[in-house]
């Protein structure tokens, strides 16, 4: 008898899983992905974890909670032994597509105090709007703000390509840190009229409010928005979730995971343009980022 309809359950011992790791600037977190019909799925997601944003102690002491909290969800009885990661790194860690050297320094103590392989990295900006572009169809016009325990993320993005990241230090009035990384943006004539905040963990409904709030039309602001901005916010997870998909679709392009044919198609589907290719990502088949030479300083 045929059972066209009953599939044999996957062999989940034989599956080959990744990590996907963001660092930013005070918080890690994690997250385990892996190829499923021909697709990069998120299975687990972690915690968030703290670290002074400093040492290297920190550093890897934070990314082992995280890897481990996330490994933990999608095995409890810790069968599961994963190396392969991709890194999400803050953007004054990459420079003309590199990892600058003190970083690099430590990311190569990470790996190998905690038996990892890096695939490649990606900054989370540029996942999140990559990520925005295949779940909305369109590419997207917005202003990024990530809140972080120390720091504000502000990317601006139009039509799917980012302009740049500015990085404000927190103060007591969020809303005047904003408008300063906003006002670094001298040469747009247009700013888009919507904001999209990512968080450290905080209660992002009350900044919401407060940006709501903000008089962002008025003339002693000098900030060129045509309509007064819609404020959303994004799921806790989405950054991590960026990361692992947008990035674990060059990775497992690159490597042979996914059939090329079969990715462009779904891309072209829902996606005009991508906004990386996997070398624009450093994404390099068959070879460790951690041994690459660090950017030349400036």
């Amino acid at each position: 008898m045929q059972l066209p309809f009953l599939k044999k359950s996957p062999n989940t011992s034989t599956r080959e899983y990744f990590f996907a790791l963001e660092i930013d600037h005070g918080l890690i977190k994690s997250a385990v992905w892996s190829v499923i019909n021909d697709k990069p799925q998120v299975l687990a997601v972690s915690s968030n974890q703290s670290w002074d944003d400093k040492s290297e102690d920190s550093l890897i002491t934070a990314a082992d909670a995280a890897l481990s909290d996330a490994t933990s969800h999608l095995d409890p009885t810790g069968k599961v032994n994963i190396h392969k990661v991709i890194f999400g790194l803050p953007a004054d860690w990459v420079g003309a597509d590199k990892i600058s050297s003190t970083q690099l320094h430590h990311l190569k103590a990470l790996s190998e105090k905690l038996d990892l392989q890096p695939m490649g990295f990606v900054v989370p900006p540029e996942a999140a709007t990559k990520y925005l572009q295949f779940t909305e169809g369109v590419p997207p016009t917005t202003i990024l703000i990530g809140f972080w325990p120390h720091i504000l993320e502000i990317t601006l993005v139009r039509l799917g390509k980012i302009d740049g990241t500015q990085l404000v230090h927190k103060s007591a009035h969020l809303a005047d840190d904003v408008v300063e990384g906003l006002s670094r943006f001298s040469d747009i004539d247009m700013l888009p009229s919507r904001m999209l905040l990512y968080d450290s963990g905080i209660d992002l409904e009350e900044i919401k409010q407060l940006l709501l709030a903000h008089p962002w039309q008025a003339p002693t602001k000098h900030l060129p928005f045509l309509h007064f901005p819609k404020v959303e916010i994004l799921p806790s997870d989405f950054t991590i979730r960026a990361i692992a998909l947008s990035g674990g679709s060059e990775v497992a392009q690159a490597t042979g995971l996914i059939n090329s044919a079969s990715e462009t198609a779904v891309e072209q589907e829902t996606v005009s343009e991508p906004a990386h290719s996997a070398a624009d990502l450093g994404f390099v088949k068959d070879v460790d980022i951690i041994t690459q030479s660090p950017p030349p300083p400036p």
